[in-house]
């Protein structure tokens, strides 16, 4: 075989884990989400993604679809991940350890691990033991949210706004069903089946009710933390009157560190599991207390927390901007117009020259959907 033909084929093969991996709507986190496929004289033998919560991992799950281990001597796996070579006292053998036990001949990587403790040793551990190893290393989005993590300590964290064609998100006596169509309805519960956890606020939880689930049949299931920011407690103990706590929901509340000496009552309600985390606060330019938002988002990653959806409304989507945490917008724009007197998107960013603005995203594409134009924009230093 040919030094081209060999790299073509492993571009084919690479690109069907990708494909999988991206595929893979369950949550993994703390783990990425990675996908392999096994191939040995050209014909795939199994494909895996990592299972939900992270374990087993992908390589161990295709490597035991295979009855008889021995046919995996000489056969190639591509990973979209580099394997692990670490313990972590959940598994009794690396992935790395495995893929050398079961005598494969070579490995394919998408990309080299983002964990320092991890990164390029794995690859080196295979060298040693004889084994062909290949790192394209081209395509990091893939793993974008694990990539956040390891890299900055912080969730991969997008926008989705729904509004008006003019940027208001309701009228003013918060009116907002439905600004936008069935179509960007339906491609919003597909989103919240795509993060680990879903962000409001206190006053969207208050006004809308909204049970942030995901209604596309097949998806019900997929595990989605709620998460309400607020700097005030007082709604606690009636969270089981609102739709959010009614489906077996895990909800976080962030607050600030002020309110830790509080106490609520225990066991809330059989339907909900529900935690409170005390965040770091500062004064903002109009002398209130607020919640720090690095410093929250920074708690959710303790959680397990890879990928967060931010849902709003305007002071939590406001905050989040002027704090530069956004990495992603999902902006949806109907052909409905409100006017001034509506509820914008985004309130005060307190800029006074243009200068000033966010101007670091890249608009990646647009999706039209009938009377709705929806625009992914993405951080364009990821």
């Amino acid at each position: 075989m040919t030094q081209i033909n060999q790299y073509q084929r492993d571009r084919k093969f690479i690109n069907l884990a990708i494909n999988l991996a991206q595929k893979n709507l369950q949550s993994t986190a703390p783990n990425p989400r990675v996908a392999c496929v096994i191939v040995k004289d050209g014909n795939i033998l199994s494909t895996a993604i990592t299972a939900l919560k992270g374990r087993p991992h992908a390589e161990i799950l295709a490597i035991n679809k295979i009855k008889n281990h021995a046919d995996l001597e000489g056969a190639t796996i591509y990973v979209t991940l580099e394997p692990c070579c670490i313990y972590d006292g959940k598994i009794s053998q690396s992935c790395s350890e495995e893929i050398i036990k079961n005598k494969f001949a070579r490995v394919v990587i998408a990309c080299l691990d983002f964990n320092k403790n991890v990164r390029a040793q794995s690859v080196e551990m295979l060298k040693k033991a004889g084994i062909e190893v290949v790192v394209f290393n081209d395509d990091f989005k893939i793993h974008q949210e694990f990539a956040k993590v390891q890299n900055f300590g912080l969730p991969f964290i997008t926008l989705k706004i729904a509004s008006s064609l003019d940027g208001k998100i309701a009228t003013k006596n918060f009116s907002s069903k439905w600004i936008s169509n069935e179509r960007s309805r339906q491609y919003a519960h597909f989103l919240r089946a795509s993060c680990d956890a879903i962000v409001i606020g206190k006053n969207t939880l208050q006004q809308d009710n909204p049970r942030l689930n995901c209604r596309i049949a097949g998806l019900e299931k997929c595990i989605t933390k709620k998460i309400i920011i607020s700097q005030s407690l007082d709604f606690v103990e009636e969270l089981s009157n609102y739709e959010i706590s009614k489906n077996n929901s895990e909800i976080i509340i962030l607050t600030g560190i002020s309110n830790e000496h509080k106490i609520f009552k225990e066991n809330l309600s059989p339907n909900f599991s529900l935690k409170i985390i005390f965040c770091e606060e500062f004064i903002d330019k109009n002398n209130c207390k607020k919640i720090k938002f690095s410093s929250a988002m920074r708690n959710l990653v303790a959680e397990n927390i890879n990928s967060v959806l931010v849902e709003g409304g305007n002071q939590i989507i406001t905050q989040f901007l002027q704090e530069d945490l956004i990495d992603k917008i999902i902006w949806a724009r109907s052909n409905k117009i409100i006017g001034g007197d509506g509820i914008s998107a985004i309130g005060d960013m307190f800029l006074t020259d243009i200068s000033q603005s966010l101007k670091n995203f890249q608009r990646l594409e647009s999706l039209d959907f009938e009377s709705d134009i929806i625009e992914i924009l993405q951080k364009n230093n990821l």
